[in-house]
């Protein structure tokens, strides 16, 4: 009777102690899910209830798609997101490889000033995008790349954070079923597409959802480089559609656009949350 009283009181106190906890965390959920509800919700409205300050709500007086069907007729939108993909897409494998292949060589090698390359490409973390934009801009004009897929997808295809988070994890791969690899005959860059590779998955599906958000999202750099409307990148459309557009009737419209553009994100998360958690459990139990 003793320990039951004694077990139920514990559990008491660890409830009390993790109530506040996860009220925290929902309150904060809220916030963050209010403003995409908002935007979902008001894409269905019209400009004037939109714009209107009050008798605000958050549910459309009346439910119209009117605002889907504009967005489409108005911009070339699939072309947009086809453009969006296969920047996005392409800069994930080569951040990848790229990552995964220096990762590999700073975890497993040693060789003269190997530290001091690590360190090196880890300070350009400190370097704010601003700073190498215009030097950046001026290589990529010299190379030919303006307005290509290319010109985008090049100045993004080496991650330093990329390179720090694989090689960390590769750290962690003992040292020893490399060298049964080798043994058996297994050249570097076999080792690395059947024995690294595989077991960096988690942290690969996690570097290339942050990878493809970020260059989803980018609109600064394509906005630079891609000067035709053929080559426009979703993002470039939707603000296209704000400065040729600029009126309270276009605010649904902008917002459909918007909630369209989120959705390729939305499904990559939701195809890899599960390698993305458990990347970050990983990460915390290894030391590097």
């Amino acid at each position: 009777m003793v320990v039951a009283l004694n077990g139920r009181a514990l559990n008491l106190r660890k409830l009390a102690y993790q109530l506040p906890i996860y009220g925290l965390c929902l309150l904060l959920t809220v916030i963050y899910i209010l403003p995409f509800a908002w935007m979902i919700l008001s894409s269905f409205k019209s400009g004037a209830e939109i714009a209107q300050v009050y008798g605000f709500s958050w549910l459309p007086r009346r439910w119209m798609i009117d605002n889907y069907v504009k967005v489409w007729v108005l911009l070339p939108l699939f072309r947009g997101l086809l453009n969006s993909a296969i920047v996005s897409v392409g800069t994930v494998v080569l951040v990848i490889v790229t990552s995964g292949l220096a990762g590999y060589a700073l975890a497993k090698f040693s060789f003269r000033g190997d530290s001091l390359y690590f360190r090196f490409v880890v300070s350009t973390m400190m370097l704010p995008w601003f700073i190498i934009l215009i030097p950046t801009y001026i290589i990529v004009k010299n190379l030919g790349l303006m307005d290509s897929y290319w010109g985008v997808i090049v100045p993004g295809m080496v991650s330093a954070f990329g390179i720090f988070l694989m090689r960390q994890f590769i750290l962690s791969i003992p040292d020893e079923l490399l060298d049964s690899a080798r043994i058996d005959g297994c050249s570097e860059m076999g080792i690395w597409w059947r024995i690294i590779l595989p077991m960096t998955k988690p942290i690969n599906l996690t570097l290339g959802l942050l990878t493809f958000m970020w260059t989803w999202n980018d609109f600064l750099w394509p906005m630079l480089v891609l000067h035709s409307r053929e080559m426009h990148t979703i993002q470039m459309l939707l603000k296209s559609l704000q400065w040729d557009y600029a009126n309270a009737n276009t605010y649904g419209t902008l917002l459909a656009g918007t909630a369209i553009a989120t959705v390729p994100t939305l499904v990559f998360f939701l195809f890899t949350q599960h390698y993305f958690v458990r990347s970050m459990a990983i990460s915390g139990m290894k030391g590097g």
